[in-house]
């Protein structure tokens, strides 16, 4: 048989696997909105930080991008 997008529910549900969105959302990634609230930066500051590689983002199929919050809670840019 061919493997197929209608096929992926079946396989998930058969083989009691969880979406890609559910493993890194239990795994501490947050959306834009929730990564910036957290930080108290602006949301388009993050997605500068993503293409930088300041901050790792993650892409879930049909859901976006999640990301990683950085492990220092300031940007060298911020220093004083």
């Amino acid at each position: 048989m061919r493997f197929t997008g209608d096929r992926v529910p079946f396989v998930l549900h058969t083989c009691g696997l969880r979406l890609r969105v559910d493993r890194l959302r239990n795994g501490g990634l947050m959306t834009k909105k929730e990564v910036a609230a957290k930080l108290g930066i602006h949301e388009s500051t993050v997605t500068r930080w993503v293409e930088h590689d300041i901050i790792k983002a993650y892409a879930c199929s049909g859901h976006g991008w999640l990301r990683e919050e950085p492990a220092a809670r300031s940007h060298p840019s911020r220093r004083r």
